[in-house]
């Protein structure tokens, strides 16, 4: 079986991952070639494989496990996104190839501005570059976003709107950074990160500072941060055990250790309230 195999130096894309091959018998993993995600066995011997949106072609010798030295790009117009392994092709067993076009600039997004106090006023770009990002947090002061840049590794970037530069939050060390939002004072920033060597939590970094990230929270509960009204209450998203959201406040003692929390539903009614050790 081939399979693909996470890089622990991939940043900006799956193009950067491992193509392997796993035999079922023993559970033995054999490296096939460096730089490729979601390979495919095809009865013409060859393995196809996505590389920066290319689907690749080179000699496959199921026997001993081996690679030609030939690559091939079949097309270069295949349809996926740098933040996952996989895309939108299929190879029928007569070798006919199905797939959805696309391009890099598919996932190329802008930040704009929008004046509420004038409907129907032109939108204004916030900065000239085009990423894939996700949704914009303003800061309070209305200097800076918070952006989340998705990639194989996703990055949290700093846009300074006056100066039209771009920075990341964090000196790295992550394999996934999400969901940022602001202090009341604009300077600091709690996101959700996964580190490269454990689990989920909730981190706080100074903004504009050396990029090291302190834990505010291990992550006990699915907790997605939502708003920090104050140096002293964190307001987040918790995910519950039947699939639904709560509501919670994190009250902290200082930041770095949790004093109380409360939850409530949807309703807004509390539901209940307990000290954490």
């Amino acid at each position: 079986m081939v399979v693909t195999l996470d890089n622990p130096a991939a940043e900006r894309s799956s193009a950067d991952l491992i193509v392997a091959a796993v035999t079922l018998e023993t559970g033995e993993v054999t490296k096939i070639l460096d730089g490729g995600a979601y390979p495919r066995w095809v009865p013409s011997g060859h393995l196809v494989y996505l590389r920066d949106n290319a689907l690749m072609a080179t000699p496959f010798d199921p026997a001993t496990l081996s690679a030609g030295e030939a690559r091939v790009a079949v097309v270069t117009d295949i349809y996926m996104a740098p933040s996952i392994a996989t895309g939108n092709f299929a190879i029928s067993g007569s070798g006919a190839l199905a797939y959805v076009p696309g391009s890099p600039a598919d996932f190329e997004w802008g930040l704009v501005a929008l004046d509420p106090g004038r409907p129907g006023s032109a939108l204004e770009p916030v900065v000239k570059q085009r990423r894939h990002f996700g949704p914009p947090r303003l800061s309070p002061n209305g200097t800076y976003i918070a952006v989340v840049e998705r990639a194989w590794v996703d990055r949290i970037v700093i846009v300074d709107i006056e100066r039209q530069s771009t920075a990341m939050l964090t000196a790295g060390g992550f394999r996934s950074e999400a969901s940022p939002v602001w202090s009341h004072d604009g300077k600091s920033i709690i996101f959700r990160g996964i580190t490269r060597t454990g689990g989920p939590g909730l981190y706080r970094v100074e903004v504009g500072g050396n990029g090291e990230a302190t834990l505010v929270i291990s992550d006990t509960a699915q907790a997605t941060p939502a708003a920090w009204p104050d140096t002293d209450a964190l307001v987040v998203n918790l995910r519950t055990l039947e699939g639904g959201l709560d509501l919670a406040t994190y009250l902290t003692t200082p930041i770095g250790r949790i004093a109380t929390r409360r939850m409530w539903r949807p309703s807004l009614r509390w539901a209940r309230s307990h000290q954490s050790p």
